[in-house]
C-alpha cells in the first residue's frame, strides 16, 4: 500500500514500536503507585516522557498534561478557558478548526450565551488577517485556531493571531495536531495559553495526547475527570489535591504510550521537521503540477504537506475507493472540518497527505492511477 492518508494518522515507526514492546517485555507497572521496581520503573518513564515531550515543543515538563487525544486535550482546554464566560463576550475561531474546537465551542456556547465569530479564509486559501483584526477586539475572550488547517494544510498566520489577541487581553488556544509532526513548534516563543497535539500524527502510538498550559493559567484549571493518582490526601469529605499536570491525570495512564510518544519525537527530529518541510512541500507542488496537466480536476488552495482536489462528476469516495483498489490510500469527505470542506464542495474534497518518509515515486504511481481513472 502506498500510504498517503497521514494526515488521518500516520503509521507507526519502527523505532517507536520497539520501544513499547520493549518496556513491556521488561514488565509494567502501575506509575506514582508502588514502591516494588516495576513500578518505580514506569514512574521514571512517564516523567521522562513528560519531559521529552515538552521539550519537542519548547515547553516545560510542568506544562505538560497527558491526554487521550488531541481532541480530548482541546476539551479539556476549552472547559477551562471558555469558565465564566457569558452574554456579552466573544470567543473568536476560524473557517479551518476541526469538529474538535468547533463542536465544545458551540456546546459552551449556547449553555453560556456567549458568542462565536469565525474568521473567513482569502480565495488564495489563507487566513484572512484583515477580518481577524476587525473580529479581534475588545469583546474577545478567547481566540482559537489550528496551527495547520487539515483540509488543505494551510499554515496559519499563528505568531499575528496570538499578538493581536494578547493586544486585547484574550487568551489564545491552538490546535497542533497536524503541525507537530511537520514543521518546527516553540510554545513560549508563539506565545499562546495551551497547545493542543497528538502522538498518532507523529508516527507515533494512537491513544495518547498532550496539551501544553503556561504554569500561570494552569494553576487556575479545574479538572473535568477525578480519580485515583490526582491527590495528595483524602480524610472523610476534604480533598487536598495535587498541583500541576497530574491533577488533570486521573485514573492509570498510559505508560507504553507516553513512551512511545517520546520515541517519536526522536524519529521525528531524526529526520529534522525543517527537512520533513521542505521534502513535503517538494512533493505537493509535484503532485498539483501533475494533477494541473488531468481533465476534470479540480484543484484547491494546498500548501505544506496536503493536497486536496476533486474530479468532475465523481464522488470524492469513489475516488478514494478506486485508489484503495489500486493499493494507494487517500482520504476523501469532510476531514471533520465540514464548514470548510463543504465550501469546497457538498461532498468534500480527495485529500492526499504526505509524510517523513513519503517518495517521490508514491506521486507518479497516484497521477498514473489518477490517468487510468
Amino acid at each position: 500500500m502506498i500510504y498517503l492518508d497521514n494526515a488521518a494518522t500516520t503509521q507507526m515507526a519502527p523505532e517507536v514500536l520497539e520501544a513499547m514492546l520493549q518496556y513491556e517485555k521488561d514488565g509494567r507497572g502501575n506509575p506514582h503507585r508502588g514502591l516494588h521496581v516495576f513500578a518505580e520503573r514506569a514512574t521514571i518513564v512517564l516523567e521522562a516522557a513528560r519531559t521529552r515531550i515538552s521539550s519537542f515543543v519548547g515547553g516545560n515538563f510542568d506544562e505538560l498534561i497527558f491526554t487521550k487525544s488531541t481532541t480530548e486535550g482541546l476539551n479539556l482546554a476549552i472547559e477551562n478557558m471558555t469558565r465564566g464566560l457569558k452574554a456579552g463576550d466573544e470567543v473568536v475561531l476560524t473557517i479551518f478548526d476541526h469538529h474538535a474546537t468547533l463542536l465544545p465551542l458551540l456546546e459552551r456556547s449556547k449553555e453560556q450565551g456567549f458568542s462565536l465569530r469565525t474568521i473567513p479564509m482569502t480565495d488564495k486559501g489563507e487566513l484572512d488577517l484583515e477580518k481577524a483584526r476587525e473580529m479581534i477586539g475588545q469583546r474577545t475572550k478567547l481566540v482559537v485556531f489550528p496551527h495547520v488547517s487539515n483540509v488543505l494544510g494551510t499554515v496559519l498566520p499563528a505568531k499575528e493571531l496570538v499578538e493581536l489577541a494578547k493586544s486585547v487581553g484574550a487568551e489564545v488556544l491552538v490546535d497542533g495536531a497536524q503541525a507537530v509532526g511537520h514543521l518546527p513548534v516553540d510554545v513560549v516563543d508563539l506565545g499562546c495559553d495551551a497547545y493542543a497535539f497528538g502522538a498518532h500524527k507523529m508516527y507515533g502510538p494512537m491513544g495518547i495526547g498532550a496539551l501544553y498550559v503556561k504554569r500561570d493559567a494552569l494553576a487556575s484549571w479545574k479538572p473535568i475527570i477525578y480519580g485515583g493518582g490526582m491527590i495528595e490526601e483524602v480524610e472523610g469529605e476534604s480533598v487536598r489535591y495535587l498541583t500541576g499536570p497530574r491533577l488533570f491525570e486521573a485514573g492509570t495512564p498510559n505508560v507504553t504510550g507516553a513512551l512511545g510518544f517520546a520515541a517519536a519525537c526522536n524519529y521525528v527530529e531524526m529526520f529534522g521537521r525543517n527537512a520533513i518541510q521542505e521534502k513535503e512541500q517538494e512533493l505537493s507542488k509535484m503532485l498539483i503540477n501533475g494533477l494541473s496537466e488531468l481533465l476534470n480536476v479540480t484543484i484547491f488552495p494546498s500548501a505544506q504537506s496536503i493536497v486536496s482536489f476533486s474530479v468532475e462528476n465523481m464522488h470524492p469516495h469513489d475516488v478514494a475507493q478506486y485508489l484503495s483498489d489500486k493499493g494507494i490510500a487517500v482520504r476523501a469527505g469532510h476531514h471533520c472540518a465540514a464548514p470548510l470542506a463543504k465550501l469546497l464542495g457538498p461532498a468534500g474534497t480527495v485529500r492526499v497527505s504526505f509524510g517523513a518518509t513519503s517518495t517521490k515515486e508514491d506521486v507518479v504511481a497516484l497521477l498514473s492511477a489518477l490517468q487510468d481513472l
